[in-house]
């Protein structure tokens, strides 16, 4: 047998990197035991290693015990094969040398930005050919693609030739904490005034509404960011009018957003799933005054500085300002296309207004299709060299 270390720490990387090689891994059944080590993240909701542990994965480590493992070498009663190779997955590139050099294990970076400490990692995988590579180390680097892209193949044969004649709006609020402060009461109180919409007759005749929870958050854990006026029950959460709002926890939702005419997400991973999908999407962006104070884990040494009330105010507000004047995108379709795509909503953005623009993209279903195939001839390139970007990169520890 022979280990398999993988390190990991935030929602996304977990489900976007770490889910998509374990599905590999256990496709290709090589003789390999898994355990995944998280390391502590601001982002993380806590809920990680049981998310984790779900799938299947031989061990996981949470990052509550991640220090006592990098600092000692202490585990709870873990044993260690003689040969292993320790996988970077999310968190601190550096975190790898040294575990690779306390396990005496190969090691492997999967770079989605930048690769650092090449001179002390076995093997670069990258996810593009642009990441800088110095020319003394081109020989351990390797291109395998996109991971977050991996999940498009899991929709084959599930798109429907023709959705549902009642619309579907499904709202992703997010997985980290300081979107789900935003999110969440957003998602509620546009979902109420839609449905106020509806009785009114200001809307289509019928609309499906529902939630799709990022797998790291609980209903008990959403709920903790929603207004006082709504509750949880059984069927879904409850709203002050006593509508009943269906909350999605399967993961992955591939069904539900197949059937999707329309999603409200924020920027993450998740618009990258999205446009491989080819689900049209609204890109909420709050930035209005009373949000910039809310802690947000920027990178770098403006991240470290976010940590207080002032701070955050003074940080949020020079980022979104330089992120406008460059005209930044934020969305992943919008990334590669190098244009807006899928439109995204800065600025103050109150239920109603969300409400309406969802209407009026439900009232003009062109739009809708015309972003639908923007989606899909934009990903169609993407797709086709990120499809098998986990294949590759089990090749890669196969090949160890």
């Amino acid at each position: 047998m022979y280990d398999l270390v993988i390190l990991s720490n935030a929602p996304g990387e977990i489900t976007t990197w770490v889910y998509p090689v374990w599905r590999e891994l256990q496709q290709q059944n090589l003789p390999v035991r898994v355990s995944v080590i998280l390391s502590p993240c601001q982002n993380a909701c806590g809920t990680e290693a049981d998310l984790i542990r779900s799938w299947g994965i031989d061990r996981v480590l949470p990052a509550s015990q991640f220090w006592q493992f990098l600092l000692w070498g202490k585990t709870p009663r873990w044993d260690w094969y003689e040969h292993g190779t320790v996988l970077f997955l999310g968190g601190d590139q550096f975190y790898t040398v040294v575990i690779g050099k306390r396990l005496g294990y190969r090691t492997i970076t999967y770079a989605e930005w930048t690769a650092r400490w090449a001179g002390m990692i076995d093997y670069l995988a990258l996810r593009h050919a642009r990441i800088s590579v110095p020319a003394k180390y081109q020989h351990k680097a390797q291109v395998v693609g996109d991971l977050m892209l991996c999940q498009a193949k899991n929709l084959n044969g599930l798109h429907p030739v023709e959705r549902e004649s009642v619309p579907l709006v499904v709202f992703m609020p997010g997985s980290k904490p300081h979107k789900l402060q935003i999110g969440v009461p957003l998602c509620l109180r546009t979902i109420e005034v839609l449905l106020d919409m509806i009785a009114q007759e200001k809307s289509p005749a019928k609309l499906q509404v529902a939630i799709a929870l990022a797998p790291t958050v609980t209903p008990e854990q959403f709920m903790t960011y929603a207004p006082p006026q709504f509750s949880l029950h059984s069927t879904g959460v409850i709203s002050p009018s006593g509508k009943s709002i269906h909350l999605h926890r399967q993961f992955p939702a591939y069904e539900l957003l197949s059937q999707a005419s329309l999603c409200v997400t924020t920027v993450g991973a998740n618009t990258a799933e999205l446009a491989s999908w080819a689900v049209p999407m609204l890109v909420v962006l709050p930035t209005s005054a009373e949000h910039m104070d809310i802690k947000v884990a920027w990178d770098g040494i403006l991240g470290l500085l976010n940590g207080n009330r002032l701070f955050s105010q003074l940080i949020n507000r020079y980022m979104v300002a330089r992120l406008r004047r460059r005209g930044q995108k934020l969305a992943w379709p919008n990334i590669w296309a190098g244009e807006e795509v899928v439109p995204e909503l800065w600025g103050k953005i109150t239920p109603e207004f969300l409400a309406n623009t969802i209407i009026d993209y439900l009232q003009q279903p062109e739009k809708l299709q015309e972003m639908r195939q923007k989606l899909q001839s934009l990903c169609a390139k993407e797709l086709e060299d990120n499809l098998n970007a986990a294949q590759r990169l089990v090749a890669l520890i196969a090949k160890l």
